[in-house]
């Protein structure tokens, strides 16, 4: 038809890769698109993988997956998948696995004539995955012994070990040094690393009280071969000790004048191994229930 012209233009630009211009009155339709790269028949087929994060299907990667993934299998539609390999239908990995391996076999149709029929062809082809969903557990917390009484009475430094199980394996853990807060089973937490980055955490129960307890109204009266010294002591206090000194004489440590619960709050001891006009000097000691 005159006043009509059709330009077919084939190019190619790149290697799978086409444009295709058609020509015509007063337009224009372009489209470009990459080949799929099916295998062709005979060809071992092609493992894709595919995550929640991720769903369409491609390369399967040869690093850790850190949520579950389906490996299907892609190959030439002439072929058929072997019974015996069922990952050719699809499998997911939903657990943590250091290898797991997907197999897929495909028979391919005979070729030639005989008797008996020649036996059909296959190709075969593995992939193999690795999963780690999960935090590493934080499994022991280790630090010097308590230093009073099964109390800790000063910072103390932690420092933890952990486990992946068939994870990635524990990367690292941070050390803690413990300073507070007070009380009897309190807990330090520590924290372990995998090599994905996750990070589990452990707790672990101590006692601690770094508090020194207190005396105030500290008093001391004498009378005749007897001194009775009084106080008020802080009710975190569990033993009162006293030291005397004396000119000429060495010091004597009077122990436990009072102990337990009882020891918080007002007491008095009476000291009735002294002897009128010697001096005496006496120094009223607390302890809590971690020796400060």
């Amino acid at each position: 038809m005159k006043g009509l012209e059709v330009f077919p233009r084939l190019r190619f630009r790149a290697p799978m890769t086409l444009v295709l211009i058609l020509a015509t009155v007063g337009m224009v339709f372009a489209f470009s698109g990459t080949a799929a790269a099916v295998p062709g028949p005979g060809a071992a087929p092609a493992p894709l993988c595919a995550t929640p994060t991720s769903p369409t299907p491609g390369p399967c990667s040869t690093d850790w997956y850190t949520e579950d993934v389906k490996v299907t299998w892609e190959y030439d539609a002439s072929g058929t998948p072997d019974p015996s390999t069922p990952d050719c239908l699809g499998r997911t990995q939903s657990t943590d696995t250091t290898a797991e391996t997907f197999t897929c076999t495909v028979n391919w149709p005979a070729s030639g004539d005989g008797e008996p029929p020649p036996p059909s062809p296959s190709s075969s082809a593995s992939v193999t995955i690795k999963v780690d969903k999960t935090p590493p557990t934080v499994t022991e917390a280790l630090a010097r012994p308590p230093d009073y009484n099964g109390w800790y009475n000063h910072a103390v430094d932690f420092t933890f070990n952990g486990t992946d199980g068939a994870g990635s394996g524990v990367a690292s853990c941070d050390p803690v040094t413990y300073s507070g807060p007070e009380g009897e089973g309190v807990h330090v937490t520590g924290t372990c690393t995998d090599v994905v980055g996750h990070v589990g955490t452990g707790s672990f129960p101590l006692n601690y009280d770094d508090t020194l307890p207190t005396l105030t109204n500290v008093t001391a009266d004498d009378g005749d071969s007897e001194v009775t010294l009084t106080w008020v002591a802080s009710t975190d206090t569990r033993t009162i000790d006293i030291v005397r000194s004396a000119s000429g004489e060495p010091d004597k440590s009077i122990d436990d004048v009072a102990s337990g619960a009882a020891a918080g709050g007002p007491g008095a001891y009476t000291d009735t191994t002294v002897s009128n006009g010697t001096h005496y000097t006496y120094t009223v000691i607390a302890h809590d229930r971690a020796n400060n």
